[in-house]
């Protein structure tokens, strides 16, 4: 389980490892949701239909039921990228690791230009395996394709804690610093930066 961040400045963060219950609240960001809504003007109409169905049970918080649009629509589609990286995220909620990383290989087999958002897919899910130098690779792999500056706050933060457990702290920091230029995770970077202040006893650097 990944240490608690122990800042007590109004967002005290638990990100735990493990199994997601099902159907239970996920953490995960919400545009990773709309990826297939780019491709979907070369959707056809039923699995357009099927997607947005998907996707609104994802927002939902209602996940296997998600699971079962995706899996409607890919029965029928079985080349369309974006219904595998969905799927993927509803499967990663439910702590169905392995088959969620199944499905973003296929749909990185299928649409290398969605290889940004995968490649963050595809970290996440080995976060949550426990293999946090897989992950890392990848998140460092998905920001060498300039992914806009809204991913790329959210991997380098993403990254720098995994840094931070691997107790890599001065790569962390480099992370955290560029992080917190982010409006809405400057809060949360500051506070990883103080933490590392204080593990490495800096204590001129708590924030």
């Amino acid at each position: 389980m990944r240490r608690i961040v122990w800042m007590l400045s109004g967002s005290l963060l638990l990100a735990a490892q493990g199994a997601a219950a099902a159907d239970a609240p996920s953490t995960l960001p919400p545009l990773q949701w709309y990826i297939s809504k780019t491709h979907r003007p070369h959707m056809p109409h039923a699995a357009a239909r099927l997607d947005s169905q998907g996707i609104h049970l994802l927002q939902k918080g209602k996940y296997r039921e998600a699971v079962r649009k995706f899996d409607a629509a890919l029965k029928r589609y079985p080349k369309i990228a974006g219904l595998y990286q969905n799927r993927s995220i509803a499967r990663m909620a439910l702590g169905e690791y392995d088959a969620a990383l199944a499905d973003i290989n296929k749909a990185l087999s299928l649409a290398p230009d969605m290889a940004a958002i995968l490649y963050w897919n595809r970290a996440d899910c080995y976060s949550a395996m426990g293999k946090p130098d897989l992950a890392v690779a990848d998140y460092t792999h998905a920001l060498t394709l300039k992914p806009d500056a809204e991913a790329r706050a959210h991997m380098q933060l993403k990254r720098g804690r995994l840094l931070v457990d691997m107790n890599k702290y001065d790569e962390a920091s480099k992370d955290f610093m560029q992080v917190k230029d982010y409006k809405p995770l400057s809060a949360q970077a500051y506070s990883e930066l103080s933490y590392i202040a204080t593990m490495k006893r800096d204590f001129t650097g708590c924030i």
